[in-house]
């Protein structure tokens, strides 16, 4: 369902994301580059291990530095899963709709069954909106 902003809610969006974007940003600073010989299996590695311990920021960035080091469709369904925990519903969707369209077939049946289904659930988290003049 798409649905149109009057230039008065577009407007009240406008002002909300710019008092707002200071703490988002305040709130996540941006990943470290990556040192010399890092790899992209440890920086995945210590983002399985800040998941297993719920520190899903933490993890965030090593599976985002993990994939910027190599971009292997697997590491998308960690950053879906990840994005999900911290109730980023519209990059979880982005992440996992990614993920099953990059995996195609090497991805089983069940974890595509799965994650279609986290897909279908965000769906109805996320809402498409379209500016007409």
């Amino acid at each position: 369902m798409t649905k149109r902003l009057t230039p008065l809610r577009l407007s009240l969006a406008l002002s909300l994301s710019i008092l707002i974007a200071p703490a988002i940003a305040a709130a996540q600073p941006p990943p470290a580059p990556p040192s010399a010989g890092e790899g992209a299996g440890q920086a995945f590695e210590r983002g399985v291990k800040f998941f297993k311990d719920g520190d899903y920021v933490a993890a965030m960035v090593q599976f985002k530095r993990a994939y910027e080091l190599d971009p292997n469709y697997a590491v998308l369904y960690n950053i879906g899963q990840t994005a999900r925990e911290l109730k980023s519903y519209s990059e979880a969707l982005r992440a996992l709709e990614r993920y099953l369209t990059e995996g195609g077939d090497k991805i089983s049946a069940e974890r595509r069954a799965s994650v279609e289904g986290w897909v279908t659930e965000l769906k109805d988290r996320v809402a498409a909106t379209s500016v007409q003049k």
